[in-house]
């Protein structure tokens, strides 16, 4: 793969080229298993924490550096002012720093699921949104941002942004070989042993 901070700024210089509205994405990889670059060490590394935890712990601080250099020359792009930028993550962490931590299941499930999101953009005023939310409602979200003609049911989830109350949000996700149903106040995950 490609180093991060090499992707990103690649992706600032062809996004600034750009002539017509458009979509993109850039995926990191630097922070995805298996953490195996040749990324210098962090200060809350431990040498008891599980090994891989640890190269983890390295690729995440390679993809917070590169973010913020991004960031910082975004910020001077001409495309400060007419562009949102969602930053959001695919998963979560499915391993810990120890074994101990790992066995609890319920733990785990909110590590894998329980993700960022940040939306930045013209007239977006800053705030946090802290009810129950998933990756589906990323599109709606735009939609509604972008004042785009799309008729009221076309896509799953909802606007983060309208700040009325979801009476009884939930999500549903897959991981660990099961389907996950989270509500603000229970995560169910039947536990299916495989076949083989």
């Amino acid at each position: 793969g490609v180093n991060d901070k090499d992707v990103m700024k690649y992706a600032l210089k062809t996004l600034e080229q750009q002539t017509q509205p458009f979509i993109a994405e850039i995926l990191t990889v630097t922070n995805h298993y298996p953490f195996d670059w040749d990324l210098p060490a962090v200060s809350y590394e431990d040498p008891a924490f599980n090994p891989i935890y640890n190269h983890y712990l390295r690729g995440i601080a390679f993809t917070d550096e590169a973010l913020g250099k991004f960031w910082q020359q975004f910020q001077k792009s001409s495309l400060v002012n007419n562009t949102y930028v969602v930053i959001v993550a695919d998963h979560g962490l499915w391993i810990d720093k120890n074994a101990e931590a790992e066995a609890n299941l319920y733990e785990m499930h909110h590590k894998q699921f329980h993700i960022p999101m940040l939306i930045f953009g013209p007239d977006i005023t800053p705030g946090t949104n802290d009810q129950l939310a998933s990756q589906l409602d990323i599109t709606p979200t735009l939609i509604n941002l972008l004042q785009l003609p799309v008729e009221k049911h076309a896509f799953l989830g909802r606007d983060l942004l309208n700040q009325k109350t979801i009476a009884n949000p939930f999500v549903i996700t897959t991981g660990f070989n099961n389907i996950v149903t989270i509500d603000e106040t229970t995560m169910c995950f039947p536990y299916i042993e495989s076949a083989l």
